[in-house]
């Protein structure tokens, strides 16, 4: 089943605890929010939304039968999104939106993510990716002030990366969660939590 967007009109869109399934086609629209939660889409096509500003998927697979069914979705030159948030879904293994010129918030929790890249979006000052079996991640690039890995399995190289990441980026008064199952920093990222204990920011670590 294919539920084909088609008023091009529309600057907002919802699908909220809907039997909708199938794709979502949206691509070239002049959509600027995007809003699906317990639905049965399994793609979401955003192909060309040039004004597309915010997303959020949440699946629910708590429902009978589960919605946490989404596979892809295609953020292909939506160069104004700001606000990515996708929880509870069926992406593959790996996310990337590196490099993507102006994205802000970045909630990708609750999912089966095992490798993420969010380097080069300077823009970038929020990220939660709490709850995956992430073991690498990638914020090389960003001014982050909000950072939680709490629920994740980073190796201590990725731990360091994150630390790393945002004593570089310059901001003060951040906070950084990598407790839980991640793995413990070395002494140079040690070194590096003290750095940003010296900026303000609130650093919990194991």
């Amino acid at each position: 089943m294919i539920q084909q967007y088609i008023d091009p009109t529309s600057r907002l869109i919802n699908y909220n605890n809907s039997f909708f399934g199938g794709t979502l086609d949206i691509s070239n629209s002049l959509v600027e929010q995007l809003n699906i939660s317990s639905t049965y889409f399994t793609s979401v096509n955003c192909t060309n939304c040039s004004y597309l500003t915010f997303i959020q998927y949440i699946g629910n697979s708590s429902n009978n039968p589960p919605t946490n069914i989404l596979a892809s979705i295609n953020l292909t030159n939506c160069n104004s999104l700001k606000t990515i948030q996708i929880r509870y879904s069926s992406l593959p293994s790996s996310f990337s939106m590196a490099g993507h010129p102006s994205l802000t918030f970045a909630v990708l929790s609750n999912n089966s993510f095992t490798s993420v890249d969010l380097s080069n979006i300077p823009t970038l000052t929020l990220v939660d990716i709490n709850t995956n079996p992430l073991t690498t991640v990638n914020l090389t690039g960003t001014t982050l002030n909000s950072i939680n890995f709490i629920g994740c399995s980073l190796i201590q190289a990725s731990v360091d990366n994150v630390l790393i990441a945002a004593d570089v980026g310059g901001q003060i008064n951040g906070a950084v969660n990598l407790s839980g199952a991640n793995s413990p920093p070395s002494i140079a990222g040690l070194n590096t939590a003290s750095n940003l204990n010296t900026k303000g920011w609130s650093v919990i670590i194991n």
